[in-house]
């Protein structure tokens, strides 16, 4: 009795069956193509985050560079002046030797040839 039932239903119902399987194999794919592009939209999406939120820590840190970039400006300013006025001070017509010795390194980083200078030589060339 039980396979006379089962004989049954495989020749009334194998059409219904067959449909089933064929929706089965078109609709997995489908699925998986759909579920493969909201991947991709949603790793699009985090990457577009954390672009955003690199750029604002960007930002912060430019403006932080650029306050101390102020600040050492102030501060090299502040130093230079100090140093304008110091050597001010210092009479001119007797330089010390420090003095020579920095005018004559100042020269030969500039390039000049310091051999013909009297004050410069044995200090190097």
């Amino acid at each position: 009795m039980v396979w006379a039932s089962v004989v049954s239903f495989v020749t009334n119902w194998w059409k219904l069956g067959l449909g089933g399987f064929a929706g089965a194999a078109l609709w997995i794919p489908i699925g998986y193509i759909h579920g493969k592009s909201d991947s991709r939209l949603e790793y699009e999406a985090e990457r577009a985050i954390t672009n955003a939120k690199l750029l604002e820590d960007a930002a912060a840190s430019k403006d932080t560079a650029a306050a101390e970039r102020l600040r050492d400006a102030l501060t090299i300013s502040k130093a230079e002046g100090e140093l304008v006025h110091a050597l001010r001070k210092v009479p001119d017509e007797q330089p010390d030797a420090v003095r020579i010795k920095l005018g004559c390194e100042r020269l030969r980083r500039q390039g000049k040839n310091t051999s013909s200078i009297p004050a410069c030589s044995g200090s190097g060339s």
